[in-house]
Parts: C-alpha cells; sequence; structure tokens
C-alpha cells in the first residue's frame, strides 16, 4: 500500500513574478485610462488597463462605428491598424464597460501608451518605423492566470516544482556525476525519479500589475552602455508581496520511501540564495538601480535569515541562466557580437528588471521572480 505526505506551500513574491504564456495584450483588445477610486474614505488615482471582448465592444457601437470597425477588422496596412486603434480610442468609454479585467499599469507604461497609441512611431530624422516596429512597441506579455474568471495571477505548479527539481539536481550533482547518474534518473520517465511521486498544485490567485522591462548588463567594464533600451518589453506580473499558497502531495516508492523536505529546502536555498545575493554584492550594475526599498529589505538577507521550513526559489521568465542551470557543469552560450560569436560563460552577462519609478530622473528596478516559500505537513 503507498502511503502519501500532503504539504501546505505558502508563498511570498519578494518581486514581481512573470509567468508567461505565449499570448499578448494588443492596442486593439484593450485601452488605458485614469481611474480614480474611493480606498477607505480617501480618493485614489491610478491608472489601468482594460482588455475588453471585442464582440461586445463591436455590438455597443453606433451604426456609422459598426460599419468603420468592420472595415479596419483584418486589414494588414499600417495606416488603417492605426485607425482601429483610433476608432477604439473614441470608444474609449464603451471598451471600458465591456472589459473583461481590469489590471493596473505603471505611470511609465500609461505614457507609453498616451504618446503611442493610434500614432506611427518616428525614428531619429523624422522616418517613421517599420510597421512591425511599430505595432510591437504596444504589445504587452501576458501572465499565467486562473482560469476562473477572474483573471488572477497564479503560479503554476509546474513552475514550482521545476525550480524545486533544478536545486534537487545541483544537490546531487556535488556528490555524483550528473550526465551518467543525475540526468538519467531525474530528466526522464524513468521508473526511479523520485519527483513522479512529488505533486505539485497551482497556486492560489495574485494581484497582477503591468511594467515595463530593463535588461541591465552586469558587471560592466570600462565606458560601456549599462542598459540595452532596444530589448526593453512590456509584460504583466504577480507583484511584489503577494502571499498565495499551493498543495504539494509526496508518494511513497516502492521502497516505503518519501522524498525528504528537509533536502528539498537545503538543495533550494543552497542554489538559489548565492545568486539572489550576488545583486548586492558582484552585480555592480544591478545593485546601481535597484529601487531603495528592495535593496533596503534584502542587502541583508541570507540563509540565516530564514526559519528551518522555509526557502528562497526563483520562477517565471527572465530569472536568468545560472537559476535555470546547475553550478559545476554550467555552459552558458552568449553571443558577443558578429566577430566573435557564442562563447560559453559561466553565468549570464545581462539581468532582466523591472522598472518601480523614477528618482531624481533616474529609473529605478526590481529583480524579476524571486519568491520565499515555507512548507508545512498537514493531516491527511
Amino acid at each position: 500500500m503507498n502511503f502519501v505526505k500532503h504539504y501546505k506551500l505558502k508563498i511570498k513574491s519578494l518581486s514581481p513574478i512573470h509567468i508567461g504564456t505565449g499570448d499578448c495584450y494588443e492596442p486593439i483588445n484593450y485601452v488605458m485610462d485614469r481611474v480614480e477610486d474611493n480606498i477607505k474614505g480617501e480618493k485614489k488615482a491610478a491608472y489601468f488597463l482594460f482588455s475588453f471582448d471585442e464582440t461586445k465592444f463591436y455590438a455597443n457601437l453606433n451604426s456609422v462605428d459598426k460599419q468603420e470597425f468592420t472595415r479596419l477588422v483584418g486589414q494588414t496596412d499600417i495606416k488603417e491598424i492605426l485607425n482601429l486603434q483610433k476608432l477604439i480610442i473614441k470608444n474609449k468609454e464603451i471598451a471600458k464597460k465591456v472589459s473583461i479585467k481590469r489590471v493596473k499599469v505603471s505611470d511609465e507604461i500609461f505614457n507609453e501608451y498616451i504618446e503611442k497609441i493610434g500614432k506611427a512611431a518616428q525614428k531619429e530624422g523624422g522616418r517613421t518605423s517599420k510597421p512591425k516596429e511599430v505595432l510591437n512597441q504596444l504589445l504587452i506579455q501576458k501572465c499565467y492566470t486562473a482560469p476562473n474568471g477572474k483573471h488572477q495571477g497564479i503560479v503554476p505548479g509546474s513552475s514550482l516544482k521545476g525550480a524545486i527539481s533544478t536545486a534537487y539536481q545541483e544537490m546531487l550533482s556535488k556528490n555524483t556525476n550528473y550526465e551518467k547518474v543525475v540526468k538519467p534518473k531525474l530528466m526522464g520517465a524513468n521508473p526511479d525519479n523520485p519527483f513522479r511521486l512529488f505533486l505539485v498544485g497551482d497556486s492560489s490567485e495574485a494581484r497582477t500589475k503591468i511594467y515595463s522591462t530593463a535588461n541591465i548588463k552586469r558587471n560592466l567594464k570600462n565606458d560601456e552602455i549599462k542598459t540595452n533600451s532596444a530589448l526593453s518589453t512590456r509584460l504583466e506580473a504577480i507583484v511584489s508581496s503577494q502571499e498565495t499558497e499551493a498543495n504539494i502531495s509526496i508518494k511513497q516508492d516502492e521502497n516505503g520511501n518519501f522524498l525528504n523536505i528537509k533536502d528539498i529546502i537545503t538543495a533550494c536555498n543552497n542554489h538559489y540564495m548565492p545568486i539572489f545575493k550576488s545583486m548586492f554584492i558582484d552585480d555592480d550594475a544591478v545593485r546601481e538601480v535597484l529601487s531603495d526599498k528592495f535593496y533596503n529589505t534584502y542587502k541583508e538577507f541570507d540563509s540565516s535569515s530564514l526559519k528551518t521550513n522555509e526557502f528562497l526559489l526563483r520562477i517565471g521568465k527572465h530569472s536568468g541562466a545560472r537559476s535555470v542551470t546547475i553550478d559545476g557543469i554550467r555552459d552558458i552560450k552568449v553571443y558577443h557580437g558578429k566577430k566573435i560569436g557564442y562563447k560559453s560563460e559561466k553565468e549570464e552577462t545581462t539581468a532582466w528588471l523591472v522598472e518601480t519609478g523614477k528618482k531624481d530622473k533616474e529609473m529605478y528596478y526590481n529583480p524579476l521572480g524571486w519568491v520565499l516559500c515555507s512548507i508545512e505537513e498537514v493531516n491527511s
């Protein structure tokens, strides 16, 4: 008879988390606007994206705009696509009324939207950008959300399990050959793979926000440019300080053994904590642009700060190559330009961050993907 142990995993986001879906919000199915809410008796204004139902939007248009909408939908000419955006903006209140989701956006994102919606972007010298470049500027990558109609963000169990598995593999590889022993055992449909008996559910729901990102060059040399603005994107992410929960079940194997929770905690902290700490110690360029709140909260954070049932994970897109590879056998391919091509590195050379606001006209950022987990066994 196989027994099962059940655990409650509590998850706190230390920084925004983006679990991508491959889908995007497009400027023909969303609008943005300033909203004033009454929060505990105090009026507060914020910017929001309203994702709307195109069918309901069309149904609420007047007859003239319906005819124009029908003509413009499906057009590929850049001017007509921009005209469709203008039509939607003209009927912004209808779009808001039939919205299926409202997501807070950063000031930076809102200002960019107002500047570019319905307009052809201009390059230096007055030349118009290529159509694809114009349209891509307002695409926003969606994050994984609950399929229950509330559209709140969740952390998939597969993301949590994958992050834990990476750390566990690293722990095993310290004492045995990774390629010959660890990889065959843990990276396939091997009946001896202990993670086939390790079941992680999706998390409960969490609030999301839309951010702009920056690609920051780590460990600058001489007069190198810190930020590659050409790589900047926009994405939806679970916000910092969200507390969610997930269920974990561990089945007994054929020999009556269970995957050891203490080993998992140790493996995760040994793998992820050095990467977390490197932001404050090794990454000069990253440390420079971290928000004051994040820097002051976590600059002294280390394994001694944790309770015995707590462990650190990094999950989602833009986690960095070190987080998803194993120390000691890393072979990270980094592109160094046409003349050099790709070189093998032990660390990623850039870091992806999300903007959190400006201070003295300088933009400041938070990292992506950090979560603090605590785990407790529960009665079956």
